[in-house]
């Protein structure tokens, strides 16, 4: 099974949303009966969207969304030229984080000991 297979499932079974690939991401979010549209974060895909920049802007215009899913180091330069920003990526891996509630700060009640009165 790949990512895209994997995608469609967990879209259906677990959010229970209806779905339907399409092989051109502007053309998917030309049509009237779509919100959402999920897009492979590929260098082309990319460069397709930027491409066709008032297209895109015109349906995320409408209140339409597109989400970008699996962008790696490879597609980074063109989603950068797409949104005009300079992103980083970094690896994943888990991060060890530490809560150290302090008892003067009143968004922290609960994490401590309450104190008898």
């Amino acid at each position: 099974m790949d990512a895209k297979d994997l995608l469609a499932r967990f879209l259906t079974e677990c959010l229970y949303a209806a779905t339907k690939p399409a092989a051109d991401p502007l053309a998917a979010l030309a049509e009237n009966d779509v919100s959402v549209v999920i897009a492979d974060a590929s260098p082309a895909t990319l460069a397709a969207l930027d491409k066709n920049h008032a297209g895109m802007d015109k349906a995320l215009g409408q209140g339409k969304w597109l989400v970008l899913w699996g962008l790696n180091a490879e597609g980074l330069a063109a989603f950068n030229q797409l949104t005009g920003v300079e992103h980083k990526l970094r690896a994943f891996g888990r991060e060890y984080v530490e809560f150290r509630p302090s008892p003067g700060n009143r968004l922290h009640v609960g994490s401590l000991q309450t104190p008898a009165r």
